[in-house]
């Protein structure tokens, strides 16, 4: 997804929750967004939001400041992060990134050596 389309997704959001807030710089809140969806296609978000929207009007999704996410980089390995996104992102929005599907096949295969 491309930072164009986050902004495109959060303003979606907003409509479909009034109490959606953005930052005082909605630039940052852009950039926070897009680093977390950077591989899960326009559609398959907006579909996933529009699910949360049908389920329930109090979802309140904000990301966290740019500061805490990088400290929390530091101190969790990448490829740990990575894959517990990609599990969250299939448990709770059903995407299924890229990296889940890898993760899959590695479940797979080891099940099929023991």
């Amino acid at each position: 997804m491309t930072k164009q389309e986050t902004a495109g997704l959060l303003r979606l959001m907003a409509r479909f929750w009034p109490s959606f807030r953005r930052d005082d710089n909605p630039g940052l809140t852009v950039d926070a967004w897009a680093a977390l969806l950077y591989d899960v296609p326009y559609e398959d978000a907006q579909a996933a939001a529009i699910r949360l929207a049908r389920g329930s009007q109090k979802f309140y999704p904000a990301p966290e400041p740019r500061h805490v996410l990088e400290e929390a980089r530091r101190q969790v390995q990448r490829d740990t992060w990575d894959r517990i996104r990609a599990q969250t992102l299939h448990d709770c929005l059903e995407l299924d990134v890229p990296l889940y599907r890898q993760m899959q096949l590695e479940t797979q295969e080891r099940k099929r050596i023991e």
